[in-house]
């Protein structure tokens, strides 16, 4: 049989690349409004994508960096049970797919976040060229 483990592990690092990714994107954007003297309008704009100002009960970044780690964490338990327990095919199938979507959770908020920043900079952008 093949090791099952190569999956969770895959979507640790796809989903931590990923987190990366989110990360550099969000520094990039910081620094280009820092740079070409954007107002404070839409640098508050910007901020608060990650803060919730609704009646969210929690703040964006929060929950993006949950579930991130829900993820990494769930898919490191899975490896360490595929390893040390003696499990089932059932069980392996089952586990597997919720590794699965895991990944799909953590990839759909990652790049959500990633657009939505995107997307304020480019309506800010159209804006500035517009006016």
């Amino acid at each position: 049989m093949v090791d099952p483990s190569w999956l969770p592990s895959a979507i640790m690092q796809t989903v931590g690349a990923l987190y990366a990714v989110l990360i550099a994107i969000y520094i990039l954007i910081v620094g280009y409004i820092e740079n070409h003297n954007i107002n404070h309008e839409i640098e508050s704009e910007f901020i608060g994508i990650l803060k919730s100002e609704t009646k969210l009960p929690f703040n964006r970044l929060y929950f993006l960096s949950f579930v991130v780690f829900s993820t990494i964490i769930f898919n490191a338990f899975t490896i360490y049970q595929f390893t040390v327990y003696e499990i089932t095919t059932e069980f392996i199938k089952e586990r597997l797919e919720w590794c699965f979507i895991s990944l799909l959770l953590s990839i759909s908020v990652i790049s959500g976040f990633s657009i939505i920043m995107i997307n304020t900079l480019i309506h800010h952008n159209d804006e500035k060229i517009n006016s």
